[in-house]
């Protein structure tokens, strides 16, 4: 009791106090701070709630109204609809039957003030239409329009037009009738919308002059036309439509009365609406229900909307005959006042005083608290030895129990605990998982009967109940256990009786280790070891083991008859000094020593020795330093191999490899001289050529033509023909120049990517001209959607033009020129490198690429000069008619693009020109 707070003071006993009143009016700040901040949340909370559900309130007011609207607005569209069914059904419609069939509607839709029907009048028509209208109204009228400046005026001379006919409810309306709506360029664009969509169509909303009848000017109204055709006539288009049109149904709607219809069922005052027609101007004005309708002139509704975020607001739409009016609508303080919610309020005011009320019980609780610590802490300090020393000894016991569960959880060995009736009373977790169990409690009150198979379980029986009778342990007995699941292993097991604290012997308890993978390395080192032992002895190579002193530890019967020995037994133990005391005895120890000192391994060392015959032999020789686990060298391993009869047919090999290479010297020499003359044959084949043609230089030809083409007289034709045959071939030498250049000199290819089918063409009408002159019918097979390929257009069309005309040429006699293009899969044969091509295959088999074709139908290429097609200067053609340049022209320009060219005849009779070209 020494150390106890009421024997000794504490010198730090007045921090101590400071330190407990602050943690003891801490306390009551938490308890205020927290109970203010939890009652300004649940009150924000229920705030937020009240709101949101006004809101949701607000929005379903607004949409019942909206909807309301919105019928009303579609039951003027149905009246419409039922009118245009009355024209629809019904030959011709006079004005008593449109009288008694609009005054019934009209009756059912009080929004719509007047319903009229607009006649199409042609210009001729005009005056037997205006009789007509005189007799309906008993008055002198005409087709007249209606203006804000003069009023009502005849109309001018127009093609047609639509005056009102028919008009209910008459009365002083009547002023309507013979008014042309289609005068009025806004009626007019709504009239011909309608007209063309075949739907009702409404106008923006609009007010009427001045002079109309009184009332209509005051307010907005919207005017919604159907169109009515003649019947048993087809619409299916707008011009069908415009063209069958025999006039409009209209109805007039006064914005306000659809509006004040649609709310009259509704409650007034809490939501106030507005609307309007979606125009824009100074002129805009917006329609405002509250508890009546009235009219906000130059007025958005942007400038409505409350600047409030979080203000409530609906926005809507209403549809009618294609016009979309737009809707806002905002709470009102009736709104609000018939929504109050006092729950909130409520809740902060109960928060307050909860927490007031906490916070005078936690100070008494806390006075309370005192006392109570003062008499704690003197019968604290009498427990604190008794507690400190009952803890000691329960520490030290739980040490050594957290030690034994430590053991037994984490020992690989199997450790178990057994009754006098050899039950299990306690295993560790390494046996659990040998019997495949969960938790190691599971095995309690069972047997080995019921884990392994009996062949095991009874002579482990046996071994346990006579350890209980006698008392001896049972020390490193070997088992071979077999499991029920047919898996076997080894055990290494140690039993020894278990005894109480009196020393009565209660049960047995042993520690069983898996030695399985320590037999099975027992048996797969025997095994190697018979292997290596079987290897080393029938090798047809020498191999032998030496120690560090260089003394044989093994060997085979080959080195055996090497070394000239009767067995491996005359050699263990033995040097290489001991077997041949020469010097050659003496190296080979060198050797070895220096293979052990060093480290290194020396592999593929060829050595002479003398074989068992007595002869000289090479040996092909690989020394390994034998090292320990810790990398110490112990020994060396070597394998000799005998190659006397490689070493003989190498000698022999290099001789003949002299001879090849003297041989092959003199075959280049050879080779160099044939290719030097085959080059000084094609320069001479091209000088000849060239020198045939142009002989003197042609610019002195052409002055020379030309002076004595302007001395001849104009009658004098032998001399004239003569002349004309000098400049043609003055020409034809120009030609065969400018093809050499063409096909010696290199070009830059400007590649871009191109339509091929549009290169086609561009090449066909070049040749225009000389197709005209033949009796050859162009046929086109050009597939559509074609990829795009990478070309120079120019040089790509002067190819096909090259081609085109040597197609021509083929048919003097007149025949069918087909060009097709095409993509598809390169085939093997095309994939292949064509003879004397520049370039190997530039296509794989399988490759997709642009295909183009030419067939004609001429007499064909003869199949012996097909091969030469492509040299330079080769033609088939008569003396006079080409150069022999263009096809080698025209190779090259392909090849130049990466793609091919092949000609090939056709089996039905002409030649095919194949080019292929990469995507």
């Amino acid at each position: 009791m020494e150390n106890s707070p009421m024997t000794k003071r504490d010198p730090g006993g007045a921090a101590s106090g400071l330190a407990s009143g602050w943690r003891r009016y801490h306390s009551l700040a938490l308890v205020l701070c927290f109970g203010l901040l939890g009652t300004y949340g649940v009150f924000h909370v229920l705030r937020a709630r009240e709101q949101e559900r006004k809101a949701s309130e607000f929005a379903r007011l607004a949409e019942d109204r909206a909807r309301a609207i919105q019928r009303n607005a579609n039951g003027c569209l149905d009246l419409l609809f039922s009118v245009g069914d009355l024209y629809a059904s019904s030959e011709r419609v006079d004005a008593q039957e449109f009288h008694v069939f609009a005054e019934r509607v009209l009756t059912r839709h009080p929004a719509v003030q007047s319903l009229e029907w607009l006649p199409r009048v042609h210009a001729g028509q005009r005056e037997m239409f205006e009789r007509l209208l005189g007799r309906l109204a008993h008055r002198s009228s005409g087709i007249f329009d209606l203006t804000n400046k003069t009023g009502k005026v005849r109309a001018g001379e127009r093609p047609e037009y639509f005056p009102v006919l028919f008009l209910e409810p008459t009365g002083q309306r009547a002023f309507y009738l013979g008014f042309d709506h289609y005068a009025d360029r806004h009626r007019r664009a709504v009239m011909d919308q309608a007209c063309a969509s075949g739907l009702p169509t409404a106008s923006a909303w609009l007010k009427l002059p001045v002079e109309a009848v009184p009332g209509d000017a005051e307010e907005n109204s919207v005017v919604v036309y159907l169109p009515i055709y003649t019947n048993r006539q087809s619409q299916a288009t707008a011009d069908l439509r415009r063209r069958h049109l025999a006039g409009y149904v209209c109805a007039m709607v006064p914005v306000p009365g659809l509006v004040d219809n649609a709310l009259r069922h509704f409650g007034r005052g809490e939501i106030a609406i507005f609307l309007d027609d979606g125009s824009e101007g100074p002129g805009n004005q917006v329609l405002g229900y509250l508890d009546r309708v009235s009219w906000l002139p130059n007025q958005s509704l942007a400038q409505l909307r409350p600047a409030v975020k979080n203000a409530i607001v609906y926005e809507g739409a209403v549809d009618i005959g294609g016009q979309t009016w737009n809707m806002v609508c905002l709470p009102t303080r009736k709104f609000f006042e018939a929504r109050r919610a006092w729950a909130s309020w409520l809740v902060l005011a109960t928060g307050l005083l909860l927490t007031g009320f906490f916070f005078k019980y936690q100070r008494s609780m806390m006075l309370r608290s005192e006392e109570i610590e003062r008499q704690v802490a003197q019968r604290t300090a009498e427990l604190q030895m008794e507690i400190s020393e009952r803890r000691r000894v329960e520490e030290e016991l739980a040490q050594e129990r957290d030690l034994f569960h430590t053991l037994l959880d984490n020992l690989p060995d199997r450790i178990y605990f057994k009754d006098v009736k050899s039950r299990f009373i306690r295993i560790n977790r390494a046996l659990a998982d040998l019997f495949g169990l969960k938790q190691p409690h599971d095995a309690w009150g069972k047997t080995d009967f019921d884990f392994f198979t009996r062949e095991h379980a009874q002579p482990a029986f046996d071994d346990e109940q006579a350890i209980i009778q006698s008392g001896q342990p049972l020390i490193g007995r070997v088992e071979f256990e077999t499991l029920p699941n047919g898996k076997t292993g080894w055990a290494h097991t140690n039993k020894l009786p278990l005894r109480d604290k009196a020393g009565r012997i209660v049960g047995t308890f042993g520690i069983s280790r898996d030695i399985t993978e320590i037999k099975q390395m027992e048996a797969r080192l025997a095994g190697e070891r018979n292997l290596l032992r079987s290897l080393i002895e029938h090798l047809p190579d020498y191999v032998y083991v030496k120690d560090r002193q260089g003394r044989f530890l093994v060997a085979n019967p080959i080195f055996c008859q090497v070394a000239r020995v009767g067995s491996p037994d005359a050699l263990i133990g033995k040097s290489a000094l001991e077997l041949c005391p020469a010097a050659g005895g003496e190296q080979q120890h060198a050797d070895d020593l220096q293979v052990m000192t060093s480290g290194q391994t020396v592999a593929n060392q060829e050595q002479p020795a003398q074989g068992a015959d007595g002869k000289n032999r090479w040996f092909l020789v690989s020394k390994v330093p034998l090292r320990e686990a810790d990398e110490r060298v112990v020994g060396l391993v070597c394998v000799g191999r005998d190659i006397t009869a490689r070493r003989e047919v190498e000698d022999r090999l290099k001789q003949a490899n002299l001879d090849l290479k003297k041989s092959h010297e003199e075959l280049k020499a050879a080779q160099m001289q044939l290719i030097q003359a085959e080059k000084l044959q094609s320069v001479g084949r091209l000088a000849a050529g060239v020198a045939h043609e142009v002989k003197n230089p042609l610019s002195i030809l052409g002055m020379g033509i030309d002076y004595l083409g302007s001395s001849v007289a104009p009658d004098d034709a032998v001399s004239l023909g003569i002349i004309q045959d000098m400049r043609a071939a003055i020409r034809r030498a120009d030609n065969i120049i400018l093809g050499l250049l063409d096909f010696s000199a290199p070009r830059d290819l400007k590649l871009n990517e191109e339509s091929i089918n549009q290169v086609i063409e561009h090449a066909l009408n070049l040749t225009r001209h000389q197709q005209m002159g033949t009796l050859v019918r162009v046929e086109r097979q050009l597939a559509p959607d074609l990829p795009r390929v990478k070309v120079d257009v120019n040089k790509i069309t002067q190819v096909l033009v090259n081609i085109f005309l040597n197609a021509l040429q083929a048919m003097d006699g007149g025949g069918t020129l087909t060009v097709r293009s095409l993509a598809r899969a390169i085939q093997a044969d095309e994939a292949a490198m064509d003879s004397g091509s520049r370039q190997a295959a530039p296509f794989r088999p399988g490759e997709t690429a642009v295909v183009v074709e030419v067939d004609d139908t001429g007499p064909g290429i003869p199949p012996d000069k097909l091969g030469r097609l492509f040299d330079p200067f080769f033609t088939t053609k008569p003396t006079g008619q080409g150069t022999g340049l263009g096809l080698s022209v025209t190779r090259r320009i392909v090849e130049l693009h990466g793609g091919a060219i092949r000609i090939v005849n056709r089996p039905e009779g002409g030649a095919r020109v194949i080019i292929l070209f990469k995507i």
